[in-house]
């Protein structure tokens, strides 16, 4: 029985992994973005702010304004220093 249930669990982990693992660098800029959201709430109410829905969706509509240019940065730094050498 616990040989099947490993086996089970190895093959149904093996599945996730051949599919999930294409989207995976998208997967870790949308987290990247949702840890960088939490963190500015999380500074801004440990620093003493209030946060109530008119600034947080203020705030959400310019991080979603933000998110391009944020995640085109390492590639413009990448061909910038590849054009210096």
């Amino acid at each position: 029985m616990k040989r099947c249930t490993h086996t089970l669990f190895k093959h149904t982990l093996n599945t996730y992994v051949k599919y999930l693992l294409p989207y995976r660098k998208m997967l870790i800029i949308v987290l990247c973005f949702v840890k960088v959201t939490l963190a500015t709430f999380a500074v801004y109410v440990l620093s003493g702010g209030v946060l109530d829905a008119n600034k947080a969706f203020t705030s959400l509509s310019l991080l979603n304004i933000l998110r391009f240019p944020m995640s085109v940065l390492p590639m413009m730094i990448s061909y910038s220093v590849t054009v210096c050498v």
